[in-house]
This record gives C-alpha cells, structure tokens and sequence, in this order.
C-alpha cells in the first residue's frame, strides 16, 4: 500500500495502519476494528471520539487527543517521517526500526519526539539502523539500558561509543 500521510504505530507489537489523519481515523467507525487490532482500548475510542479537532486552536484539544491515543498504549505517531511517542523508549525504539525497515530508505531523515520528556533527536535512516544495528543481543542490552529513561542526541552519541567498547 503506498503511503498516505501518517500511520499509527504498536511498539510492542509492530502493527500499523495508514492513515491520513490522525484523530480523525480513529473517531471513523469503518476504522474501530483496525484501531482495536492495533491494541487501543475501546474506551479511549470513545473518548476520543467526543472530543473536537481543534486545528492548531489556542485550546490544544487535538494535542490532549493526540496525547489520550499515545498514552493508552506503546503507539507511535508518525507524519512525514517524524516519530512522536509517550511510551517507553524502548519499545519506541523497536517499533521505529521494524517500521523503517519496511518503509524508509537508507537516507530518509527521521525524527523521534518524546513528548514525555519533550526530547527530540534527527538522523538517517542508515544511522539510526547503525545505532540499533539488527543484531538482536545489542538491542536487548540497549532495552536494558534504557527501559524507560529518556534519550536525547546526546545520549544517541553516548550510546554509540558504549556500543563500540563493547563489540
């Protein structure tokens, strides 16, 4: 399926959907199967089905919807590449990686945004493969590492060296 504008993501589980919008495919009732498959409870279907878009409004009602979906659950929310999640890093982490593998090129640019923490960091692709690397031992010490802290650029160029000593 080519692209659309975004899609919802599981980190743990690594399903995912296309979407065009976000909130707006969710409140869709043709897509509650799908959004229940994809591991979001009922009742925040239908909370968030109440709740207004408010595009770019000074009320922020989108982002508390936005953020409502994200807190339920591992989900990432990706647009254009940009990777937004409230989940643990780890399975943020994963959840980019197997996505990327399936859908980006070596040099798309990608961006993670915790909103947790309101950290961000941007890099290729190709870096990104290179930092979590497909060997499964190095993801699991990373997993170990950080199961729930947060992560910066700082802390992606920290990670690297760690990595290299170790090898």
């Amino acid at each position: 399926m080519a692209m659309n504008e975004g899609a919802w993501i599981n980190g743990r589980t690594f399903e995912f959907v296309w979407i065009t919008e976000h909130t707006n495919w969710l409140k869709d009732a043709k897509n509650r199967e799908a959004a229940l498959k994809l591991g979001i409870p009922e009742e925040i279907l239908d909370k968030v089905k109440g709740m207004p878009n408010d595009y770019g409004g000074p009320k922020g009602l989108r982002e508390k919807a936005l953020l409502t979906i994200m807190n339920s659950g591992p989900l990432i929310r990706m647009r254009s590449w940009v990777f937004e999640f409230t989940c643990s890093t780890s399975d943020a982490l994963w959840g980019v990686l197997i996505f990327c593998q399936k859908h980006a090129g070596d040099n798309t640019p990608i961006e993670l945004h915790n909103l947790r923490t309101k950290e961000a960091t941007n890099l290729s692709f190709k870096e990104f493969k290179a930092y979590m690397d497909d060997d499964e031992r190095k993801i699991l010490r990373l997993a170990k590492v950080i199961p729930d802290k947060h992560f910066s650029a700082r802390f992606l160029q920290d990670h690297k060296k760690v990595a290299k000593n170790k090898r």
